[in-house]
């Protein structure tokens, strides 16, 4: 009896791993922008690691200055796909995290995936896009 117990116990653990699964590239996603660059556009690179296709139903965003794109709907196993995001900016210094509720056929499968903004004003030297990096080691636009 407990072979039997167990047997089926594994066997159901194992369709629960067989299910599609959508990875991201990353989820958060840190953007430090000057102030007037508009739009700024970005993307989510994803890859199903499953074993069965996925399909993208719904992409919603937490605010109106974030609009997402999807380029195919129907991900194989194996392949690839990405969200193409594009976001607002104002024209005050500000700080923002917008969330994008992702979801598919896959009841398992919820993610949610978020733009980290800082608006900075613009710096008398340069109106170019500051990468998450040269912002984080304290360098200034060129």
């Amino acid at each position: 009896m407990r072979r039997s117990v167990l047997s089926g116990l594994l066997f159901f653990t194992g369709l629960l791993g067989a299910n599609a699964q959508l990875v991201f590239d990353q989820e958060i996603l840190p953007l430090t922008v000057i102030t007037g660059a508009n739009p700024i556009k970005t993307e989510f690179a994803f890859r199903n690691t499953g074993h069965y296709p996925v399909t993208i139903l719904r992409v919603r965003s937490s605010c109106d200055c974030v609009t997402a794109s999807i380029e195919k709907k129907t991900i194989a196993p194996g392949d690839t796909g990405k969200i193409n995001v594009s976001i607002r900016v104002g024209n005050r210094p500000s700080t923002s995290l917008t969330t994008l509720n992702f979801s598919t056929d896959d009841p398992h499968s919820n993610t949610i995936l978020r733009v980290s903004l800082e608006v900075e004003g613009k710096d008398s030297r340069s109106d170019t896009l500051m990468t998450p990096a040269a912002n984080h080691e304290g360098n200034q636009p060129r």
